[in-house]
C-alpha cells in the first residue's frame, strides 16, 4: 500500500506539469510533517506514526511551485542511519530486533519529529508530542538541531535529551 512506503529520496524541483494557471498574486510557502521512512534495514515499522519525519516545501512564487522534501535529521535518526538498523523504540511498537525479551530494558523512544510543523517565533519547528521540537532552515530544509524555545522547554525522556 502506498501510505506505507517509504519515501526515501530528498528531492528539490520545479513542478512543470500544472493543469490550468496559479495566480501570481499566491505568494507563499506551504509545509508538511509526515512519516518518510517506514522501514529500516529490511524491518517494517509496527505502525505508520513510527516512521521518521519528512517535511515538504511548497513554495509558490510568480505563478510557478517549487517542491523541496527533507527528513528531519534527530539524532536518532542520525544514529540509525549510521549503524544502518533500527536502534530505539518507538511510541506505536516498532522496536529495535530481538523480541520484548531483549528490549525489556529498553524505555527510551526515539523523537520522530513527524506529527506537525509550524512557524512559530520566527522559527521553523517540527514537532512530536513526546519532546522538544526539532527546529528546520526554511529556505533548505536542513535541520538546526534541538528547539528549547530559550529554555523554556525542558528534557524529556528521548535519547537526544541526554
Amino acid at each position: 500500500m502506498a501510505a506505507y512506503a517509504n519515501h526515501e529520496e530528498e528531492e528539490s524541483y520545479e513542478v512543470t506539469d500544472i493543469d490550468g494557471q496559479i495566480p501570481k498574486e499566491l505568494c507563499g510557502t506551504l509545509f508538511r510533517n509526515g512519516p518518510g521512512r517506514l522501514e529500516r534495514a529490511g524491518q517494517t515499522y509496527s505502525h505508520l506514526f513510527d516512521g521518521d519525519g519528512m517535511v515538504h516545501a511548497f513554495a509558490i512564487r510568480d505563478g510557478r511551485v517549487h517542491v523541496r522534501n527533507a527528513f528531519v535529521r534527530t539524532a536518532e535518526y542520525e544514529e540509525e542511519e549510521a549503524a544502518g538498523r533500527v536502534l530505539w523504540r518507538n511510541t506505536f511498537g516498532t522496536q529495535p530486533v530481538g523480541g520484548w525479551r531483549s528490549n525489556l530494558g529498553n524505555v527510551m523512544q526515539k523523537n520522530v519529529a513527524n506529527t506537525n510543523i509550524i512557524f512559530f517565533g520566527g522559527k521553523l519547528l517540527c514537532l512530536w508530542e513526546a519532546a522538544q521540537p526539532y527546529r528546520l532552515e526554511p529556505a533548505t530544509l536542513r535541520t538546526l538541531g534541538l528547539e528549547t524555545i530559550d529554555g523554556t522547554l525542558q528534557p524529556g525522556t528521548c535519547p537526544s535529551r541526554r
